[in-house]
């Protein structure tokens, strides 16, 4: 999908008359593979990014010959901390659309990232579940062992207790991304709820977790169907649960889950980055390009893919490049386009309005006044096939 994204921006911008760059120079996007990692962001492996990212501060220094500006990406924390300081050496600007944990913010004057913040998606989420769903007693989830998990857990909590709610940490209700099961969360999540009759469980985990906890609460309420409490219990989540997996797609135990139980996944909402039903003049610019290129190439005859939150942050990442190069000053280097990012939305400059909202950067690199989207699984009024629905926003700094 973030390919997608890569391809759709390009050919928008280099397909535009005139053309946003100056000079009338193309947009060249380079691919940097640096491998896969592993499931989940607790683990120390991430590929071979630092690897990658040494090459291409290599390429830079010997005379730039491929003329890069910027790198996009890395979409994961840990992957971003292990090329920061070595781009920042070249002078080579990295906006990653969705890394989002504390430790990244202030990390390098080179680098940029999209995505909230976890304290200012806590915040947002405190926000969502004291207002939009009446929930004044949360039951609060983590898996000790992975940073982005805990630091969204610790601002839910914060935030939550601050608006006048109930939020206890507890190690009784620790989890592990990927390898709890569903009988695990039974007794983790499920009966400890029960006991404490909260109004809310809240899990910063992986679309796997909320496949397994969404059903581990599904089965408990078939087993006690007298239960009204159980009935209507959800389960609130970030943006790592905005997945087709939540909908079935894809192979595996999990999807299976999914696919079978529909009814279940319906107690999921959860927090992302952007949604193409945000709606907004630029995104529907974005879309409607998305849909010319990606349905002429499908020959108009199979869906064309919808792009995702993490593409939707691509398109925005490239975005704000352009606009910053359009307003960077003597020759175009990294050390130039890095600059003309650092005074987006300062003084008379505008903040860039992508098509997930408006976006400027702080002095720690992260965005200011970033917008959470709120999502739900819900049945289709039509089809009755579960969908991934907009329920709102909110401006993490609201």
């Amino acid at each position: 999908a973030d390919m997608q994204a890569a391809c759709a921006f390009q050919h928008q911008v280099n397909t535009q008359n005139p053309t946003p760059l100056a000079g009338g120079v193309k947009l060249r996007v380079l691919i940097a593979n640096s491998g896969s990692d592993t499931l989940n962001n607790s683990s120390a492996s991430d590929g071979n990014v630092a690897t990658v990212a040494q090459l291409i501060s290599r390429r830079v220094q010997i005379g730039n010959l491929d003329h890069i500006l910027a790198v996009v990406g890395w979409p994961k924390s840990q992957e971003s901390e292990n090329a920061i300081t070595v781009l920042a050496a070249a002078k080579i600007p990295l906006i990653a659309q969705t890394a989002s944990l504390p430790s990244l913010s202030g990390g390098s004057s080179y680098f940029f990232h999209m995505g909230p913040t976890a304290a200012d998606q806590g915040k947002a989420q405190a926000q969502f579940a004291y207002r939009a769903l009446n929930a004044h007693h949360v039951l609060v989830m983590s898996d000790p062992n992975d940073p982005y998990s805990k630091a969204m857990a610790d601002a839910f909590s914060a935030s939550f207790k601050q608006l006048g709610g109930n939020a206890p940490e507890d190690q009784a209700y620790a989890f592990t991304e990927g390898q709890t099961t569903v009988d695990q969360f039974k007794l983790l999540g499920v009966q400890n709820a029960q006991v404490n009759h909260v109004d809310l469980i809240y899990l910063p985990g992986l679309d796997v977790d909320a496949v397994r906890l969404a059903h581990a609460l599904g089965e408990e309420s078939r087993a006690y169907g007298w239960s009204a409490y159980l009935a209507g219990l959800r389960i609130l989540g970030d943006d790592r649960f905005d997945s087709g997996l939540l909908l079935g797609n894809g192979v595996g135990s999990d999807a299976q889950l999914a696919q079978n139980y529909p009814q279940d996944m319906q107690r999921l909402i959860f927090t992302s980055f952007a949604n193409q039903a945000e709606g907004g003049a630029q995104l529907q610019s974005v879309l409607d390009n998305w849909n010319t290129l990606y349905g002429a190439a499908s020959g108009s005859k199979l869906a064309v893919p919808v792009p995702t939150s993490s593409a939707l942050m691509v398109n925005d990442a490239f975005g704000v490049l352009i606009d910053a190069l359009g307003q960077a000053t003597g020759p175009l280097t990294g050390e130039s386009l890095n600059a003309a990012l650092v005074v987006i939305g300062t003084g008379s400059i505008k903040p860039y309005q992508g098509a997930t909202g408006q976006l400027a950067f702080d002095n720690n690199g992260d965005p200011a006044n970033k917008t959470v989207i709120l999502l739900e699984i819900a049945a289709n009024s039509t089809s009755g096939q579960n969908e991934i629905k907009f329920v709102g926003k909110s401006s993490s700094a609201s």
